[in-house]
């Protein structure tokens, strides 16, 4: 209903994570805990009118919204353009570093496919930059089983050779000064 709403207005919001590498397949490869997506920062006030409308409130946590739809979390990453042009990610206001993602990793045509759904997916570029990346970025973290998977079901729709070209992203740039 949310995408329906989305693409009613114009909005562009592409789901990434766990449901984004679904999308791609165009099939349900596990169950999922949350709905990961981003959306470009300059639609933050158009897409909350949307979510207030659909789901009451959402919580700001100044990176990105957050909010539960039928009892799942849902969480809503904005993108930024940064001076030199790139697409980045702000993850957290204390990183001194914003995280840049591959060109062309938000089609405009909807090129995801879940049932009965046609939506859009950060590319399997973005997927890895963004599934690997994180931890490189976070290295206490622990990989997860799930994230295991994905990243092998990624690994099958990119060459290892461009994965290493993508790696360049993960150090991220540096931050504007605000």
């Amino acid at each position: 209903m949310m995408f329906a709403e989305c693409e009613a207005r114009n909005l562009r919001v592409w789901l990434f994570g766990g449901w984004g590498i679904d999308a791609l397949q165009g099939c349900i490869t596990r169950s999922h805990d949350d709905i990961d997506m981003l959306t470009a920062n300059s639609a933050r006030t158009a897409l909350h009118a949307v979510l207030e409308q659909l789901v009451g409130a959402v919580c700001d946590d100044n990176t990105g919204w957050w909010y539960n739809w039928n009892d799942i979390g849902v969480n809503i990453g904005f993108l930024l353009t940064h001076r030199d042009g790139t697409v980045v990610s702000d993850v957290n206001k204390d990183d001194p570093c914003v995280y840049p993602w591959p060109p062309g990793s938000f089609p405009e045509e909807c090129n995801g496919r879940l049932p009965g759904l046609t939506c859009r997916a950060i590319t399997w570029e973005a997927q890895y930059v963004c599934k690997a990346g994180y931890y490189k970025v976070a290295p206490d973290s622990t990989l997860r089983a799930k994230d295991r998977a994905d990243l092998d079901i990624i690994a099958r729709h990119i060459s290892p050779e461009r994965r290493i070209k993508l790696e360049t992203c993960f150090p991220g740039i540096p931050r504007e000064a605000e």
